[in-house]
């Protein structure tokens, strides 16, 4: 039993069969699943542009090890071929940082979705900003 497990264990007087269901609902949030949906996306794209970026590095030195009549065509290839490289970099780096991002997400909509199930969150909505010239509201409701 892990530590979350025998935490939520101790405080919730729930039974365990209400207990999944409870998580059994949470799951089936479309909030989750348009996140785990955005995950999954992210991670075979990640996938194939990795492959791809392989596949460009064993081509890249192929091609400079083979004869060709002019070095200027070489020298054209390489820098394409170097360009193209760096694209596929920055995708996968923005890929990566995505996937970063989604899985914090995914993290944090998890622990609410426990917390929500043991019945220990309360979800917090600001309603209306007030302007910064009316704090004398906050206060006079407050004392008042």
């Amino acid at each position: 039993m892990s530590e979350s497990e025998a935490r939520s264990a101790s405080t919730s007087g729930s039974t365990a069969p209400e207990k999944a269901a409870g998580q059994q609902s949470a799951w089936s949030s479309p909030e989750v699943s348009a996140i785990l949906s955005q995950y999954g996306q992210a991670m075979m794209r990640l996938g194939q542009l990795e492959k791809e970026l392989e596949e460009l590095k064993h081509k890249v030195p192929a091609t400079a090890t083979t004869p060709t009549p002019s070095s200027a065509d070489i020298q054209g290839v390489m820098q394409e071929k170097e360009r193209e490289l760096r694209r596929k970099d920055e995708t996968i780096a923005s890929l990566r940082l995505q996937v970063s991002t989604l899985t914090s997400q995914l993290a944090r909509s998890e622990e609410k979705l426990k917390m929500a199930a043991d019945g220990n969150y309360v979800a917090h909505r600001r309603r209306g900003r007030r302007k910064w010239w009316q704090f004398w509201r906050r206060s006079s409701r407050a004392t008042g």
